[in-house]
Parts: C-alpha cells; sequence; structure tokens
C-alpha cells in the first residue's frame, strides 16, 4: 500500500505564497517576513515621520502664501 501524499503546510495569512524568485522576494519583503514587535515599531515611526513632514509642508506653504498677501497689500 502507498502512503496517502504529503499534504502541505497551510501559509500564514500574511505569505500570499511561497514561491517566487529571488528578485520578487526582495522587492516584496513584506509578504515573506513575520511581522514583529521592531518592525511595528518601525512602521508607527516612519508612518508619524511622514504625516509630520507633510504636516510641516503644509504649515510653509500656508506661510508663503500669507506673506505673499501680506506683500500685496502694502
Amino acid at each position: 500500500m502507498s502512503s496517502p501524499p504529503a499534504k502541505k503546510p497551510p501559509a500564514d495569512d500574511f505569505v500570499v505564497t511561497q514561491s517566487g524568485s529571488r528578485g520578487f522576494r526582495a522587492l516584496n519583503f513584506e509578504l515573506y517576513a513575520k511581522p514583529t514587535g521592531r518592525m511595528r515599531l518601525l512602521a508607527y515611526v516612519g508612518t508619524t515621520a511622514f504625516v509630520g513632514f507633510l504636516g510641516y509642508m503644509t504649515y510653509q506653504k500656508r506661510q508663503i502664501e500669507q506673506a505673499r498677501l501680506q506683500s500685496r497689500r502694502a
């Protein structure tokens, strides 16, 4: 008697596919890496920095617009 074929272990929820070329895995690292506390912390820091940068750029744009309006009035 032959034994039944071995079942593949189920892929984790965050892994789309187990196969892929080295380039694909390097470019899409998030699909193959298990999230850890450090990665989550890095994501929070990066998101905070990005939102802060956008807020600062908006602030600078408003300051320039107000300076232009004041120079036209004078």
